[in-house]
């Protein structure tokens, strides 16, 4: 059953595209609070009509809903509106202190708990590794960014060759060194499996934003609206935006993953965090990784 909300004439309905939630009915003259079904949607940055004004005011006195457009469309895209940020709604991206106490403690126990597995996994997977090239490191490290922006150094098993290697390339972009075993691991995200190790060391947690190199993060930093707000939570193995979107590889793409991280943060949560650990499980397990 759709929901049936009533758009003062501020709203844009087409911006909401086709949904299988609600419809979206104009008010006009004859709109009466008995005529709305579930509410009403308003875009509060910008100006009212008389007509308008006084719906949104006798849906305030009849306890009917009244919604933000912005809002709304924040929930439906499951990412904030990065350009309609005010100053004053900055303090939603600072997540609660004691829930990242939690997340920590929970992280902990569930690597403790399946450390035989984990061990397990990734000595075959060194193993592998190893035999596939002997010359190279099982291991790959680089600096990336952490929660205030300090640096720390993140760890993967090997899944590309390293002649070349350079410390400021998209992933994506060096796709030639990757080789069959390479791609395997970076589907299944085995590769990640000592990022675990980072997570025991406190660099980083199970979920949150994924960690960026810090020669991006600067450039990030001066391009994209609130990038930085992305370092007030530890990094994660896996996040928001992973699950929603993938891997990024270029600023555009990595604009909208700001806006998936930002929603993340701002609706930080164990239901959240849980939803983003099975929709991994699933990816993993289809092999949609990158």
């Amino acid at each position: 059953m759709k929901v049936n909300l009533h758009s003062f004439s501020n709203i844009k309905i087409e911006e909401f595209g086709a949904q299988s939630y609600f419809t979206l009915t104009p008010c006009t003259r004859t709109t009466t609070v008995t005529s709305i079904e579930h509410g009403v949607v308003c875009n509060f940055h910008e100006p009212l009509s008389k007509v308008d004004e006084e719906v949104l005011a006798n849906c305030s006195l009849n306890d009917i809903p009244i919604y933000h457009s912005e809002l709304l469309k924040e929930r439906l895209n499951k990412k904030v509106q990065l350009d309609n940020i005010e100053p004053n709604n900055l303090k939603l991206f600072s997540s609660s202190r004691i829930y990242q106490k939690i997340k920590r403690s929970v992280d902990i126990t569930l690597i403790l708990l399946f450390s035989p597995i984990l061990v397990a996994i990734s000595s075959a997977v060194a193993i592998a590794v190893k035999l596939n090239n002997s010359r190279e490191p099982m291991l790959f490290k680089q600096e990336r960014c952490g929660v205030h922006g300090l640096t720390f150094q993140m760890y993967k098993f090997r899944s590309m060759h390293s002649t070349e290697e350079s410390s400021t390339d998209f992933a994506t972009n060096l796709d030639h060194r990757i080789d069959t075993l390479g791609s395997f691991l970076r589907k299944t995200r085995l590769d990640e499996l000592p990022q675990f190790w980072n997570v025991l060391r406190g660099d980083m947690a199970i979920i949150g934003p994924r960690p960026e190199q810090p020669y991006f993060a600067k450039q990030f930093q001066s391009q994209i609206p609130l990038y930085g707000y992305r370092h007030s939570v530890k990094p994660g193995i896996t996040g928001w935006a992973q699950v929603e979107q993938g891997y990024t590889d270029s600023t555009d793409s990595t604009k909208e993953k700001v806006a998936f991280d930002l929603y993340y943060i701002k609706n930080l949560s164990a239901q959240l965090d849980l939803y983003i650990l099975l929709k991994t499980a699933k990816i993993v397990l289809m092999r949609k990784g990158v």
